[in-house]
This record gives C-alpha cells, sequence and structure tokens, in this order.
C-alpha cells in the first residue's frame, strides 16, 4: 500500500487491542460519568454545610478519576498501533506522553485518596502532571484524524481532555475505533 493511501484512509490495527480499547474506554465513560454525579454531590453537601458527606463524596470521585484514566492505557496502545505513521517519532512521543500522564494523575491521586497527601498539597502537581496527558488527548486527536478515525479527533481530543466532557469523548471514541478495519494478530498493515 502506498503511504498516500495509507494517509488518505482508515488505519488497520490489531482487532486484540483494538476491542480491549473500545471496552475500556467505554467502562472508563461509565466511570467518569458516575464521578462527575459524586463531585456534583460534593458540592452540593458543602453548600449545605455537610462536610463530612462531602469529603467521603469527594474521595470516591477521587477514586474513580484514577479509575477512568488507567483505563485510557490500552487507548494509548491502540493509538500508537493505529496511527498511519506508528512506526514515527511522533507516534512514540504522543504514546509516551500519554502513559506519563496517566501515571502521574493515578499516582498523585492515589496519594490524595490514601491521605498521603491533602488536596492543597496535590493540585499543583497533579495539574502539571496533566499536561502531558492533555498533550495526548490532543495528539491522539490529532492521530485519529490523520487515520481516517475522527475528522474530528483534535477538537474531541479537547472535549475529552475536560474532565466534564470526558465522557462523551470517551464514548464516542470507543464506537470510532470499533469502525476501524483489522488485521490479523501478528501481521502489519500494507
Amino acid at each position: 500500500m502506498s503511504s498516500i493511501a495509507a494517509a488518505s484512509s482508515p488505519a488497520s490495527a490489531s482487532p486484540r487491542i483494538v476491542r480491549v480499547a473500545c471496552r475500556a474506554l467505554q467502562v472508563a465513560a461509565i466511570v467518569s460519568a458516575a464521578g462527575i454525579v459524586f463531585l456534583v454531590g460534593m458540592f452540593a453537601a458543602f453548600a449545605v454545610e455537610n462536610s463530612s458527606a462531602a469529603m467521603v463524596l469527594g474521595t470516591v470521585n477521587d477514586a474513580l478519576v484514577i479509575v477512568q484514566y488507567v483505563l485510557l492505557l490500552p487507548a494509548v496502545l491502540a493509538f500508537r498501533r493505529l496511527a498511519a505513521d506508528g512506526g514515527s517519532r511522533a507516534g512514540g512521543v504522543i504514546a509516551a506522553l500519554g502513559v506519563m500522564g496517566i501515571a502521574g494523575v493515578a499516582i498523585l491521586q492515589g496519594l490524595l485518596v490514601a491521605g498521603r497527601l491533602t488536596f492543597e498539597e496535590e493540585i499543583g502537581p497533579v495539574g502539571i502532571a496533566y499536561v502531558p496527558l492533555l498533550a495526548w488527548f490532543i495528539g491522539s486527536g490529532w492521530q485519529a484524524a490523520r487515520a481516517g478515525v475522527d475528522r474530528r479527533g483534535i477538537a474531541f481530543g479537547l472535549l475529552g481532555a475536560s474532565y466534564l466532557g470526558f465522557p462523551i469523548w470517551a464514548w464516542r471514541l470507543a464506537g470510532r475505533l470499533a469502525t476501524v478495519p483489522m488485521i490479523p494478530e501478528g501481521r502489519t498493515a500494507g
């Protein structure tokens, strides 16, 4: 397959990683939506001055954030395989940014949930750890657009990077990935 044809048609990937990524994204969307409900509950509890309930709801939200982002790891791998430039330096950098961001956010959120860090101690570092994850959302959107998986990939990547938009992004991306042509395990496209 010529490189022009590869860049203009949807990329191919192994069925296993795409299936796993689709399921993980669907679960992440549900976990994220539940987390948003707990976050709203936390703010409501603070509004009625029930700080003990608010703290419990906030802790549940924080734990769900860990699960939500760890569930992105199969998508990072799937995009690495799907990228029309899968062997290029850009694809590797985008994947590395995703793994770094996920690891940073998950570790810091874990320390918060475990009581090792206070919210005040955690919020700055988690914001910094989120920067490579933000770059992955944008980069994977670029890869999706380039591979023919989602022509509006970058815009939806930005939506996914927002906490409230994450469930919509994850569910939509799972549907988009499910339409990607598959190649047998162990073979390469082209």
